[in-house]
């Protein structure tokens, strides 16, 4: 028997360093949800304080929206401007390069800040986020409040609930 655990065959081989690495992925996984719990029983001190967070993430996303709105608005004056000095051009002489250049950058930072915005005004990524931390926090609290040690044995009890999600 000996022999056998020397020359195992390739295709055991393979399944036992599968086996391995899928086990090392579930204590790294298990770890790394037991940090994430750590902090967020660290973060809050109550279903209160998620609600006081996300209500500050969202009027934190809606400041960066109007700032966004702003800048978009001083550039399409800008543009206008650079439109009225084009009209000037209009059938006589080539207008000067930089203004061609600046008219480019001008319409291109719109459209850069119209995609921040459009990103900016999608809230359910910041309700998404905080219904997690609401839901794991009940969930924690119903423990009592105590984030379980990362071991390996819970590793593997952690892989079925995984697959629920």
């Amino acid at each position: 028997e000996f022999r056998r655990v020397l020359f195992r065959s390739p295709e055991e081989k393979a399944k036992r360093e599968a086996e391995a690495k899928a086990a090392a992925e579930r204590e790294d996984q298990a770890k790394e949800e037991a940090r994430r719990n750590r902090a967020l029983l660290a973060a809050y001190q109550s279903e209160a304080d998620v609600e006081a967070a996300r209500k500050r993430a969202l009027e934190e996303n809606e400041k960066g929206a109007s700032e966004i709105v702003a800048r978009i608005e001083q550039n399409k004056k800008k543009l206008d401007g650079f439109n009225k000095e084009m009209e000037f051009y209009q059938g006589k002489n080539k207008p000067p390069a930089k203004l061609v250049e600046d008219i480019k950058e001008t319409q291109a930072s719109i459209k850069e800040q119209e995609g921040l915005l459009a990103k900016k005004r999608d809230v359910s990524a910041i309700n998404a986020k905080y219904d997690d931390d609401k839901r794991r926090f009940q969930e924690l609290q119903k423990a009592g409040g105590v984030v379980p040690v990362a071991t390996p044995a819970a590793a593997s009890a952690a892989k079925p609930a995984d697959k629920k999600k």
